[in-house]
């Protein structure tokens, strides 16, 4: 994100009284830089001199007054002023703000947008081809965000995220807009009050589908939308005069500079990662001595995403040991101890050649918000399967869904059941896969009654 000031003539001491916000979904490795340019209409602007500083230097500080020696110039200094602001649900800490910055044009609050999917769209026109469909949401008044094009087709799927500011929620409207990127053709329209969701629990919408105006008759867009307030960090206000103007180093390379609480969360990953790789390689040792009825392979595999289409690279095999009880030929459950595991409910139709999977819930998911179960039929299957995206409670995430595929019972024998649950942290980021978990069904036997199955979920240890 850019910004550029007005222009302030004939002075070496200008003074520019200007305010600018920007959202920073993640402060540590992001720096401010504050470029300074000498104006020379007709001719190449003259340089005059920059700043680097950290944001977590400010965040750190919350609120700052500082006087910033230039970088690469032989004297000069730059005063700046910087807040940091948080994010809150509290209605009181909406009318603070909003006394704050009566007659600014500044925010008050922050709308999440997480753009799910389309469907139904209509044709392009003039050529009633299949189009290229791409989402614009902005706030009333305000520069508008889009989406990526999603090449030919009335059913595009995103899962992209945007984070806008919003001035007045009690008058400011979601503006949204699907239209054909070849064509520009306008393929719906949806406005959406924010008044109407300050009123809503959480003031939020969980994957809720919206009917599109000026489109299709059946033509629909599913959001997860989300308002939260601003408001100002707590943390000691930091504040220099000009005598006593600093240099702020460009990076932090000292991790005590960043204060006990992120310290601690540093440690905390790093045990978390520890304790993992002992839990794979735990695993695999029992693997080793255990016979081969009580051996499954998981095979873990990375997901790369290219020109709408996914594929399955597999690499490392790790091998996880279970154990089967029979007391029950109905029901059959992975050794867990509280560990975290999925439950499921499996079937085979064998006059249909239909396997139904229903999905219940998975256990001891000890953090995240949001979850997605992903499961593919291998080998030859690679094409994913998708419950919807639930929220965790008390460690619990239920999805209560049906999945199906179609395969013979012969091709079934050689199969086995992929699963890869997937955490969304936030509505404008990537999602993470977080838990993998597989089942063969080389010993599957096809009854009227369904297989209940508890399988023991593997964390995945994130890439450095």
């Amino acid at each position: 994100k850019e910004y550029r000031s007005s222009i302030v003539k004939n002075t070496v001491d200008p003074v520019w009284e200007e305010e600018w916000e920007v959202i920073i979904e993640v402060a540590r490795g992001q720096i401010l830089h504050v470029n300074l340019w000498d104006y020379d209409q007709g001719l190449a602007d003259e340089f005059l001199g920059r700043i680097s500083i950290p944001v977590s230097a400010l965040v750190s500080r919350a609120e700052t007054d500082l006087w910033v020696n230039l970088e690469e110039a032989t004297k000069g200094r730059i005063r700046l002023k910087t807040e940091w602001f948080v994010l809150s649900t509290e209605r009181c800490h909406y009318e603070e703000r909003k006394r704050e910055v009566h007659g600014k044009q500044l925010s008050t609050a922050v709308l999440l947008v997480y753009i799910d999917s389309c469907k139904q769209l209509p044709l392009s026109k003039p050529s009633l081809t299949k189009p290229d469909p791409v989402v614009e949401v902005s706030i009333t008044g305000r520069n508008a965000e889009e989406s990526f094009p999603v090449l030919y087709t009335r059913n595009p799927v995103y899962e992209q995220g945007f984070a806008l500011l919003v001035h007045n929620p009690e008058v400011d409207e979601l503006h949204v807009r699907v239209y054909d990127f070849k064509s520009k053709f306008d393929l719906g329209f949806l406005r959406i009050s924010l008044a109407d969701l300050m009123r809503r629990k959480g003031m939020e919408y969980f994957n809720q589908p919206f009917k599109l105006q000026k489109s299709g008759v059946e033509s629909s867009i599913t959001l997860h939308i989300q308002m939260l307030f601003t408001k100002k960090s707590c943390k000691h206000k930091h504040k220099l005069t000009k005598d006593e103007s600093v240099d702020i180093p460009n990076e932090v390379a000292n991790p005590d500079i960043l204060g006990t609480e992120e310290s601690v969360v540093v440690e905390d990953v790093q045990q978390l990662e520890v304790e993992q790789v002992e839990l794979i390689e735990q695993a695999a040792d029992e693997a080793v001595e255990a016979g081969p009825e009580d051996v499954e392979v998981v095979l873990t595999n990375v997901e790369e995403e290219a020109e709408g289409r996914e594929d399955i690279i597999y690499e490392d095999v790790l091998v996880q040991r279970t154990s089967v009880k029979s007391t029950n030929p109905c029901v059959m459950e992975a050794e867990s101890s509280g560990s975290s595991a999925i439950l499921l409910s499996v079937n085979y139709s064998a006059p249909h050649q239909v396997l139904s999977v229903g999905v219940h819930r998975a256990t001891h998911l000890l953090q995240g918000v949001s979850f997605q179960l992903r499961l593919s039929l291998l080998p030859n299957r690679p094409a994913k399967r998708k419950t919807s995206w639930q929220s965790r409670e008390e460690e619990t995430v239920t999805w209560e869904e049906e999945i199906f595929f179609s395969v013979t019972e012969s091709e079934l024998r050689e199969k086995f059941l992929d699963l890869s649950i997937f955490e969304r942290r936030n509505l404008f980021a990537k999602s993470t896969m977080m838990y993998r978990s597989s089942y063969s069904f080389k010993r599957f036997q096809s009854d009227d009654c369904p297989k209940k199955l508890s399988l023991t979920l593997i964390p995945v240890i994130p890439d450095d």
